[in-house]
């Protein structure tokens, strides 16, 4: 078995086995050969400062279990080390748990460590516009702002700002940091700022192919209503791209923001499954 790294002239030669829009990303292809068959398939790509993330990794089922997995892994390792990387993530979705002990023996073995669970809800744009019209908007000394409007430097400091303040109590929260801010939607995604230009709250949303995903929502203890109005006001804003029945599925890091949502959304809201993010250190 030959594992090598496929140049990007070749990415469109498998698109059988990965998601056409992958051929065309940039990124870090590794293929595992037996002569000219392909048994196996990785492919890798730059999501922040120093990090990487394996988005796909799929080995042809009569061939699993024969370490073609953990060897795509490790030359995936080897090459992003050699490129001054420092850190490898990837996930693992399921709807009902199934196979998830595999995944996590799998690249548990492989170096890989937990860095979070979350629970994935689903629910639609107009659902959430019609709860938030049941709240009021409080009145308190702070401006809701697009992400568009926030320097990049205050972006890049804010997971060592969260570190310091003590205030991202659930571990792997601040793995939305580890993208750099183009990833997320400019205006739907929102935070909040205090008169000091101290962030109070933040929603980072992306699009993901014809839905809305909400990834990453955190609102400071003082101003707990705020978590209402910052979703409100991404609502709103949402609307103006995408019509009423986009669906919106949301990330949620704490049952708090989870109950938040699912009264927002007048419990027009399904579970549908649980997210498992990992990490491993490189350097």
């Amino acid at each position: 078995m030959m594992i090598v790294i496929i140049p990007k002239e070749d990415y469109p030669k498998y698109r059988s086995v990965l998601p056409e829009d992958v051929t065309g990303r940039e990124g870090l292809m590794i293929g595992a050969f037996n002569g000219s068959s392909l048994e196996g398939i990785l492919f890798a790509e730059p999501v922040g400062n120093k990090k990487w993330n394996i988005s796909h990794l799929f080995v042809i089922p009569d061939e699993r279990r024969k370490g073609i997995g953990s060897g795509l892994i490790t030359k995936c390792r080897d090459e992003l080390i050699s490129r001054g990387a420092h850190a490898l993530t990837t996930d693992h979705y399921s709807e009902n748990g199934e196979g998830t002990d595999v995944v996590n023996e799998f690249l548990s073995v492989s170096g890989f460590l937990v860095q979070r669970r979350t629970r994935v809800l689903q629910t639609t744009l107009d659902a959430l516009s019609e709860g938030a019209k049941r709240f009021k908007k409080r009145g308190w000394e702070c401006e809701i702002l697009p992400l568009s409007e926030m320097e990049d430097g205050m972006w890049e400091n804010l997971p060592q700002y969260f570190s310091e303040a003590r205030i991202s109590r659930h571990e792997g929260d601040t793995n939305a940091f580890l993208y750099p801010k183009t990833f997320y939607h400019q205006e739907i995604s929102r935070y909040i700022v205090n008169k000091e230009k101290e962030i109070k709250a933040i929603l980072l949303v992306h699009i993901n192919g014809d839905s809305i995903s909400a990834d990453y929502l955190w609102c400071d203890d003082s101003l707990g209503i705020a978590m209402v109005d910052i979703i409100s006001d991404s609502v709103r804003e949402a609307l103006s791209f995408y019509p009423g029945h986009t669906n919106v599925t949301c990330h949620m890091m704490n049952p708090a923001a989870g109950r938040i949502v699912e009264k927002l959304a007048l419990k027009k809201i399904c579970y549908i499954g649980t997210l498992t993010e990992y990490i491993r250190v490189l350097r």
